[in-house]
């Protein structure tokens, strides 16, 4: 019995060193992920503000037409007519009747051109600020581009000690579910969370997004042992950002084969799946980590001990940001 208590020490103890035992691996590629991610929103952001403003630019260009036509025939009419045509139209009126139905008409022609006008002006104005403000978004789409480059590189050194070429998982899941989205801003971003909500799986806490995605998981039929908050000094466990989630029914055993490594590939990929609507921001699994912007590496820690733990071999991490 000591032995079988032995084999259920949940990852991150004594047993199971390595592979999150690495901290300044860890924090390096957490830090590389977190930065593509603020990144990629803020491009995805300005890249939804710049269609935006397109399509609204196009609408006021087909307003426009029809105005300026409006404005060009009311300067010829001045033209042809002269400036004192209004007042003749006045002083040959024929009755007092007659002179106050012609100065209200002209009021109303004078307030209809001058509405135009205006409108024209104001229109011109739209345009000019929106194809201003198009310019200001396709250069922070720009600088946002370089700064993923810059995330992805950084991610990839990170990785380097660690494995870190290109991984092959081959594997996927055509009956993967799709998860219901966890809650954005109204920007369209990762609103910030504490770990303000009780932990099931310990004495812990963890975010509002760590628990719908374990929610998630498991109504998509993912209920096996799994374990989220632990106390460290490092990672996204003692943050409530992070769920190790067992390949086998009761708890952290050996290396996963047949049916129960099948379980975590099929686990890992709907992680991957429906990464950007639960908010994931990397998961590892059978010496291998994705990361957004990566996709699979190989993740072979050089910190700790090896192990079915370290390794990731008997057990699906997932961070979340």
């Amino acid at each position: 019995m000591v032995i079988v208590a032995s084999l259920f020490t949940a990852p991150g103890s004594a047993y199971a060193t390595g592979g999150e035992d690495d901290p300044k691996l860890l924090q390096n590629v957490e830090a590389a992920a977190r930065g593509y991610v603020a990144a990629k929103q803020a491009y995805d952001a300005a890249k939804a503000r710049q269609q935006e403003l397109n399509k609204r630019l196009d609408q006021i260009e087909s307003d426009l037409l029809p105005l300026r036509i409006q404005v060009s025939k009311m300067a010829a009419q001045a033209y042809e007519n002269g400036r004192f045509s209004s007042v003749t139209a006045l002083l040959s009126s024929p009755t007092p009747s007659a002179f106050l139905e012609r100065a209200t008409m002209l009021e109303e022609i004078n307030t209809r051109d001058n509405d135009a006008i205006g409108a024209l002006a104001s229109a011109e104005d739209e345009i000019s600020r929106d194809k201003a403000e198009i310019d200001a978004q396709v250069k922070i789409m720009a600088q946002q581009t370089t700064e993923i480059q810059s995330r992805i590189h950084a991610a990839e050194l990170a990785l380097s000690s660690a494995g870190g070429s290109r991984a092959n998982p081959n594997f996927v899941d055509p009956a993967v579910k799709t998860a219901v989205p966890s809650p954005k801003t109204s920007s369209g971003n990762w609103p910030k969370q504490s770990a303000s909500l009780d932990d099931p799986t310990s004495g812990g806490h963890i975010t509002p997004r760590l628990a719908h995605a374990r929610t998630e998981a498991m109504k998509a039929g993912f209920t096996w042992f799994n374990a989220c908050w632990r106390e460290q000094s490092w990672g996204e466990h003692p943050l409530g950002r992070a769920c190790d989630f067992a390949t086998y029914p009761s708890g952290f055993m050996g290396p996963a084969k047949g049916e129960y490594r099948l379980y975590g590939q099929r686990l890992a990929y709907f992680f991957v799946y429906n990464a950007d609507r639960l908010g994931i921001l990397y998961v590892i699994w059978y010496r291998m980590i994705w990361l957004p912007g990566l996709g699979w590496r190989n993740f072979t820690p050089s910190g700790g001990e090896s192990g079915p733990s370290g390794e990731h071999t008997n057990h699906v991490h997932l961070s979340i940001i």
